[in-house]
């Protein structure tokens, strides 16, 4: 076989991690099963205006500012949480953004590494896997997407623009065109009233990509044992995932069970252009829509959403704001003009995760709805954008995860003057909520065990 060159192999690997197609029809629990937990991450970007978004009142007795009053609908769903803290993230290589993001799900302080920010050292890749993937890894649920990683106008391809991680330096690119979304996620699923998996097409198409899976395993493989060790774990990792990816080929399953009241293909409509700051609206609303839907069919139990990357320099014209959205984070608090701005752009962030919880309360699964069953983190790299701050990050949660988490309540670790919590903790608790076994994660300097107070 002739010799591989680096782009070659870059292109193998990246099939091998991409090539994830729905094979089968709705999955979904049984009428008589209890109904799967699910995750999914809400990231928006450059803090927040802590006096608008701090709930105000006591545990059970509180009142919304300016920035959450778009959740009042779900206020009995949430969970605001006060004195999680990063201090992970308050020193280290890179910027406060890029330690913030890189350590938000990893729970680990970035690497070193050639990726400039706004200010320096340079900055590498995360230092661990993350929470999405690490309870992708360990509770394997029998969903055709193990995650889904999605994006909206993420843009930057380094560590600021990246969440989720399988490894240290291995980070996983969200989808941002929600049209290769919609075609990764449900272009295998049968038609309305016709058996899963049954077209002659479908099965061309699987012939197709098993003859290029078979091309792929054959290039990683043959390239193995010339590369050092950390090079072949790497390598290893990306054959697990084609194999994995041929088992399905190979045996696609329908499932018995009945879906998700409502499980139904998203419409995305006709493709329009989404290479403008304008066209952000419209690709944010498909991501949701392609996100919930996902999670409604079982096509998969944990999702990420991304809006934008760390520092990101996005315009908000359709809310008349033309400044970029980190230059303006940095104004000072006596700035009336950029605080109102700064409002305005977290509420419109509200706005939209408002959508998509209504969207996960829109499907019903028996006595409770999806977003019931599903855990929500809204979360963000750092508390406040001209400072920098790491401590009393706006971590949001909403729904109760199955009912593992009590809802409805303010939970203010910095209450009564107490200290607050390392944000690890919440990782420890997330991933307790799914199902798992977890009494730490990440850096075990930066975490105690789970947070006190959440659960049922």
């Amino acid at each position: 076989m002739s010799r591989l060159s680096r782009r070659s192999l870059m292109q193998g690997s990246l099939l091998a991690s991409a090539l994830l197609p729905l094979l089968e029809g709705g999955r979904a629990w049984g009428q008589a099963a209890v109904a799967p937990r699910r995750l999914l991450i809400f990231y928006t970007p450059n803090g927040t205006i802590g006096p608008e978004w701090r709930p105000q009142g006591t545990e059970t007795s509180f009142t919304f500012g300016r920035i959450l009053k778009p959740l009042e609908p779900f206020k009995a769903k949430l969970i605001p949480l006060g004195g999680v803290h990063m201090a992970l993230a308050d020193s280290g290589f890179g910027s406060h953004h890029t330690r913030g993001v890189g350590g938000l799900l990893t729970g680990r302080p970035i690497l070193s590494g050639t990726f400039q920010s706004a200010g320096p050292p340079t900055a590498g890749w995360a230092a661990g896997i993350s929470l999405d993937q690490h309870l992708a890894r360990t509770l394997n649920p029998p969903t055709p997407f193990k995650s889904l990683e999605l994006g909206v106008n993420v843009i930057d391809a380094e560590v600021r623009g990246r969440l989720s991680y399988t490894g240290a330096s291995q980070p996983v690119p969200p989808v941002e065109n929600p049209y290769d979304a919609f075609d990764r996620v449900f272009a295998g699923l049968a038609a309305p009233g016709t058996a899963s998996g049954g077209s002659a097409a479908l099965d061309r198409i699987r012939a197709q990509r098993r003859t290029i899976l078979d091309l792929v395993g054959e290039e990683l493989g043959s390239v193995r044992s010339r590369v050092g060790t950390a090079d072949r774990m790497k390598l290893d990792a990306h054959l697990q995932s084609v194999q994995d990816i041929e088992q399905r080929l190979a045996t696609p399953t329908t499932g018995g069970s009945t879906p998700t009241t409502g499980c139904t293909v998203p419409s995305v409509g006709a493709r329009t252009d989404l290479s403008s700051a304008d066209s952000m609206p419209t690709l944010g609303k498909l991501q949701m829509d392609i996100a919930a839907a996902a999670l409604a069919c079982d096509t998969t139990r944990i999702v990420t959403l991304q809006w934008t990357h760390a520092e990101s320099n996005q315009s908000f014209p359709w809310l008349g704001i033309s400044d970029f959205h980190h230059v303006i984070s940095h104004a000072g608090d006596t700035d009336a003009a950029a605080q109102e701005k700064l409002t305005k752009i977290n509420v419109w962030y509200a706005e939209q995760l408002a959508y998509l919880l209504g969207k996960l309360d829109s499907y019903q699964e028996g006595e409770r709805t999806l977003l019931d069953n599903t855990v929500v983190l809204w979360c963000n790299e750092v508390g406040k954008g001209n400072n920098h701050a790491h401590r009393d990050l706006p971590f949001l949660l909403a729904g109760s995860c199955g009912g593992q988490l009590r809802t409805g309540r303010f939970v203010d670790y910095q209450a009564n003057g107490a200290a607050g919590h390392p944000h690890n903790n919440l990782l420890v608790s997330l991933a307790r909520a799914m199902g798992g076994s977890d009494t730490t994660f990440g850096d075990p300097a930066h975490c105690t065990g789970p947070l006190t107070g959440l659960t049922a």
